[in-house]
């Protein structure tokens, strides 16, 4: 079966340096008219507000890569440097899948640290971090934590 999909690149930034680039994928239909939006502030909040859909969960991949020649570009380093890749599928409270999202982030920049705590829900929280100077913090789900720290 043959659907349409919006396909959003963003690059994602800390104090005007690329930290980022995020491939998002999502469906048309659930989603219609979302080109018209800003798009360049939280996605989620977008979703949330314009077409009452709310992240219930994500299930992520982590892997560690070598940048390509256009993400290097996007990402303003060297071709090859050392990126961590993530893949992720997130899941709305009806429990459908809303978004597909690749990611690519600066491996200089960023250390990825994973814990697992018992929640009300039986989640597992996870932190996405780096133990230098700057950060900032963005929280998407209910129950589940994600924090951005950046160099």
């Amino acid at each position: 079966v043959t659907q349409k999909i919006y396909f959003l690149t963003r690059i994602r930034c800390a104090d005007g340096v690329p930290m980022a680039v995020e491939k998002v994928h999502m469906p048309f239909y659930r989603f219609a008219g979302i080109e018209t939006q800003d798009l360049s502030k939280s996605l989620y909040a977008l979703l949330k507000e314009q077409y009452g859909c709310e992240c219930s969960k994500a299930v992520q991949s982590i892997q560690a890569g070598a940048a390509s020649s256009h993400d290097a570009k996007l990402l303003k380093i060297k071709t090859g440097m050392p990126v961590l890749c993530i893949s992720r599928t997130t899941y709305g409270m009806d429990g459908a899948p809303f978004e597909y999202v690749d990611s690519i982030y600066r491996g200089d920049k960023y250390i990825f640290n994973v814990w697992k705590s018992k929640l009300s829900l039986g989640l597992p929280r996870l932190r996405l971090g780096c133990a230098r100077e700057k950060f900032f913090e963005r929280y998407c789900y209910n129950n589940m934590t994600t924090c951005l720290v950046a160099a």
